[in-house]
Parts: C-alpha cells; sequence; structure tokens
C-alpha cells in the first residue's frame, strides 16, 4: 500500500507540473512556430512528414459536469530534423499515464531518453510520419515496469525505453537500446512472460496491478576500446528565460559528451520577453564550426576538444548595430576562419576571428572609431559600442621566409671559384642561392673564366624553360617561390672573339654600333642574332646591357677591363 500511496503522489505532482507546462507551452506555441520557421533554412520543396496525435484510454463520461479536456497541440506536418514539441493537454478527472508511439522506435528520439511518461515534451523530426497516442489513466495506481541491466551500467543506455507506469492490458514496448563495448544478448523476467526474448525490441500485454521487473542481459565485446569524448556545454545569457534543452547527436538523445566528428544539433529554446540574437562560443575561433550561429537552433560537427556555447538575448526593442570588417592588404578572395562581420545590440559581445591567410602573418586589428582590446591577438572579444556602423580592419604582412634559387649548369662546369655571392653555394652540377620571400635574386651568375664555362659554346642566359624565351631570368628579379633556372648555350665558330661583332677578325667602332642597335631594340634576343653579334655580351651575363657598351669602350681605348671579358 505504501508503494501505491508513492506512485499515486508522485502522479499527482507529474500532473499539476504537466498542466502548467502544458500552459506555459501553449501560450509560446506562437513564438516557437515563428522562431523555427524564421531558423528553417531548407527549402519550402524539402519533404515533409505528419505528426498525428490521438487522446486515448479512460476519458470521462461525455455527459459529466466535471469532465473536460484541455487541448493538446504538436499536430502537423514537419521538415525532418525540426524540433517538434508535443502536449497531451490536461483532462479533469483522469491523469496522463504515456505516450504510445507508433513506430515505437520513435520512442528514443523524445528527449530524456524515452520520457514517455510526460505529457509535454519533444523530439527531433525523422524522416517519417509518427503517430502519438496520450493514454490517460482513473487516479489510483497504475502497474509499473522496472528495467535493469545486466551487468549494471553506470551510464545510460542511449535508446533504452519501456519503463513508467502502465494499465492492465496497454501495450508495452521495450528496446534494449545500444551500449558502447556491450552486444544485447536477451531480455529475462521472473515475472512476467516476455516474447521473443532474444530480440532487443519487443512487447507484450501488461497483466494485472503490480511492479514488474525485466533484465536486459548484455555481453562485453572483446578488445573494445572507447572513443574519447568531448564535452558540450550550453548556457542561457540575458533574461534567464531560455527554454533550450541543450545539445543532441543524430540520434535524438539529448547528452553532454560527443565524439568527434559527430553531427551535434543545439537549441536554445525560446524566451516570452525577448528575441535570439546568436551563439558566443569559447573557445571564439569554434564560432565557425556552427552551421548558422544566428539560429537558436542549428548544428555543428564536434571538434576533439570541449566547445561552451552560450545563447544571448536581446530585447525586442533593441536597434542593431553593423561591423564591417576589412582587411589590408586586400585579399583576392575571402580570408578561410575570418568571422565577426554582422549586426550587433549595444552592450553585445562580439568576436572577432582574422582566420587564416596563405602567405601573411597577421599584424594587427585596427579602427578609427575605436580603441580595440588586444589589438595583436588574432582572435579577440569586446562589447559592441553604440555606432552607427563601425569598421575594422585586419593588418597583414607577407611571410619572409626562404627560397631556393638553383642555376643549373646545364652542361657546364664551374671553377670553384668564390666570385659570386656570398649566400651562393656550389654543387658538381649547380650553384644554389637562398633568397628570402619577395626579395630580390640580386645579381644572376656571370659566365667567365673565373666562374663557370661550357668549352665551345657561348652562355646565352638563365631560363626556367630554354625552349621558352619568355622565361628567361634577368638581374634582381623578385623571388617568390622556389625555381630552377637552366643555363643555355650555343655552339661557337672557332674563330669567335669576343667583341668582334661584325665578325672581320678586328674590335672597330661598327662593333660598337651593333651593340647599340641591339640595345635600341632592333633585335630581340641572343639567339636571333648572327652567331658574331654574340660577342657583344662581353660582360657574360647572357644577354646585352649598357655595360657591355662601357667595358666595350673601356677596350677600344685600351684599358683593362680585367676578368669580366672572355678572351
Amino acid at each position: 500500500m505504501a508503494l501505491k500511496y508513492n506512485i499515486r503522489s508522485e502522479r499527482g505532482n507529474v500532473k499539476m507540473k504537466n498542466i502548467v507546462r502544458f500552459v506555459m507551452l501553449a501560450i509560446s506555441a506562437g513564438f516557437l512556430g515563428i522562431i523555427t520557421a524564421s531558423n528553417v533554412s531548407a527549402s519550402e520543396t524539402d519533404p515533409v512528414f505528419n505528426v498525428t496525435i490521438i487522446n486515448g484510454g479512460w476519458v470521462p463520461e461525455p455527459d459529466s459536469t466535471t469532465s473536460w479536456v484541455f487541448g493538446g497541440f504538436g499536430a502537423g506536418d514537419y521538415k525532418e530534423g525540426d524540433v517538434v514539441t508535443i502536449s497531451a493537454g490536461a483532462q479533469n478527472g483522469a491523469d496522463f499515464l504515456a505516450w504510445i508511439v507508433e513506430p515505437p522506435e520513435v520512442i528514443t528520439l523524445l528527449v530524456n531518453s524515452g520520457d514517455i511518461i510526460t505529457g509535454c515534451t519533444s523530439f527531433i523530426m525523422p524522416a517519417f510520419d509518427v503517430t502519438f497516442t496520450a493514454r490517460w489513466m482513473r487516479p489510483g495506481a497504475p502497474s509499473s515496469i522496472i528495467i535493469n541491466n545486466y551487468p549494471a551500467s553506470e551510464d545510460e543506455i542511449l535508446g533504452q525505453s519501456g519503463a513508467g507506469h502502465y494499465l492492465w492490458g496497454d501495450t508495452v514496448h521495450l528496446a534494449a537500446g545500444t551500449r558502447a563495448g556491450y552486444k544485447f544478448v536477451e531480455w529475462t523476467s521472473d515475472e512476467v512472460t516476455i516474447p521473443n526474448p532474444t530480440q532487443p525490441n519487443t512487447r507484450f500485454m501488461m497483466p494485472e496491478f503490480f511492479e514488474y521487473e525485466v533484465t536486459a542481459h548484455w555481453e562485453r565485446v572483446e578488445g573494445y576500446e572507447p572513443p574519447p569524448t568531448f564535452a558540450i556545454t550550453i548556457r542561457n545569457f540575458g533574461m534567464g528565460l531560455g527554454t533550450g534543452r541543450g545539445a543532441s547527436g543524430s540520434d535524438g538523445y539529448f547528452r553532454s559528451r560527443f565524439e568527434e566528428g559527430e553531427t551535434v544539433y543545439i537549441f536554445a529554446g525560446i524566451s516570452l520577453r525577448q528575441i535570439f540574437s546568436r551563439w558566443r562560443v569559447e573557445p571564439p575561433e569554434s564560432i565557425i564550426l556552427l552551421e548558422n550561429p544566428q539560429n537558436a537552433r542549428t548544428s555543428f560537427t564536434m571538434p576533439a576538444y570541449d566547445v561552451d556555447f552560450t545563447a544571448t538575448w536581446r530585447s525586442f526593442e533593441s536597434p542593431m548595430f553593423p561591423i564591417i570588417i576589412n582587411n589590408s592588404p586586400l585579399p583576392e578572395g575571402d580570408i578561410p576562419g575570418q568571422w565577426g562581420t554582422g549586426s550587433y545590440f549595444s552592450g553585445e559581445t562580439v568576436s572577432l576571428l582574422a582566420g587564416t591567410r596563405d602567405g601573411y602573418n597577421f599584424v594587427e586589428w585596427t579602427s578609427d572609431e575605436i580603441t580595440i582590446p588586444y589589438p595583436k591577438q588574432q582572435n579577440i572579444g569586446f562589447n559592441m559600442p553604440n555606432i552607427s556602423e563601425l569598421i575594422v580592419t585586419a593588418n597583414w604582412e607577407p611571410i619572409r621566409h626562404p627560397h631556393t634559387v638553383t642555376f643549373d649548369l646545364n652542361g657546364g662546369t664551374h671553377t670553384g671559384s668564390v666570385a659570386l655571392l656570398q649566400t651562393d653555394a656550389l654543387s658538381e652540377n649547380s650553384i644554389t642561392r637562398s633568397v628570402t620571400h619577395g626579395e630580390s635574386v640580386g645579381e644572376l651568375p656571370r659566365a667567365t673564366p673565373l666562374t663557370f664555362s661550357r668549352e665551345g659554346h657561348r652562355f646565352t642566359g638563365w631560363f626556367e624553360d630554354i625552349e621558352d624565351e619568355s622565361t628567361q631570368w634577368r638581374d634582381n628579379k623578385e623571388v617568390t617561390d622556389n625555381v630552377t633556372l637552366y643555363a643555355r648555350w650555343v655552339v661557337t665558330p672557332d674563330n669567335f672573339l669576343l667583341g668582334d661583332t661584325t665578325g672581320d677578325g678586328n674590335i672597330t667602332s661598327a662593333d660598337a654600333t651593333n651593340i647599340a642597335r641591339y640595345l635600341a631594340g632592333h633585335y630581340d634576343h641572343l639567339d636571333e642574332l648572327p652567331i658574331c653579334l654574340l660577342a657583344a655580351d662581353i660582360s657574360g651575363r647572357g644577354y646585352i646591357t649598357i655595360t657591355d657598351i662601357t667595358l666595350f669602350a673601356r677596350w677600344l681605348v685600351g684599358r683593362n677591363v680585367g676578368d669580366m671579358i672572355v678572351h
């Protein structure tokens, strides 16, 4: 009798709580519909699925002056993934008993791991139609089903349902659920016969009033190593009226820990006096994980670390102020991970994320309107000021990492001389030079007796592709990547004489005229000239410059031009 008394007292408390909860949800249903509609990003052509709600079981006689049924809501069409709130309403002279669900597996989608004894509850809409039947009972003690597990589980078993109160003749749906590291074996009971006991999901008819215990037996999976999980914390910030239930996985269960890579759904709930503003996230860079941070109901892929979400709210009258993020120098496209552009109400916490920019390092945040706290940090937060338009700039500088320029002698040989740049390194068939990103390559190695040469050939320049004239490099070209340059050579005749551009075997002023004509643009490339004009490259650069005219003039007047001339 003590057991029955406790159950009746509990059911009476549940009934009163459900009535109060129903009234509050009924008042806020309009707001929920508005918020849900505004937060659904799917197109109108997405398929919808039906929720049917039926009031069944014992109901007072229609002509009874004490009988009444106060509404109930939640029936209608929904899209997959919508958060659906249902209520059985309240019935005078009767206590709500439980929801009977078809198909039975939908029980696992209800909040609190199959919360079928709460007249007001919610679930995430699956991709099929669902029918809920509200069962009522006369005031008194119903029968009870208690589910045990063997071996016992310290944690809640996802999807396990069937425990609760039933009337004689009710259909009891048992679902063993899923248990990490275990496989289901069978159902057993000393008090009731369970059909198909080796099936994890089964059903039977409730016997007469009594308390019955059933046990789900499990077998340990050998070698199972539980995957690491990470915590989700959900908070409401504002006037404290948010009604969100927290985070759930794709299985519909609300819980606080998830595996890396799981899709997690979070819901801030609704507020009767405020409008949802946005999610605030710690660590701040996790804001980019959210599908839409300005939706009260949104989702993200769980990272390999704990995440803290705070739902922020604003009053209906709060004005919004925009923030615009600029970048200096301007990027060619969007910067991955950059976050913060949008509208905020005065006093709201703003999170700015600079993101990552290929080839650049972040320097600092600047603004002409406000003083930014900790401007040299890539991720910052501050309270939104009352400014009509706030412009902030993320400043960047190119990454100054070194590149290697390789000069492939392409059949030539070097002398081992150090008469090159100090940063040059010699190998058997090449010269290498380290150059900081964005800086000049400096003077290119010259073909002289003291550097490198190829017997019977004349050097005509450094090329990325010796078949493509447009790839020739000249002194002081900017270096932005690793590159290999190849020496190009042409065969010189036996009577070749450096400086003899006319081919008459003598060096005269006519040779100087040919050099001047080349510099004036009468010829394009050394390879297009008569072989004798290759003699104009006195300096050994592989192309003709004003330096060659200077050397030529000094030569004509008999002055020594030293080792710069290849004899």
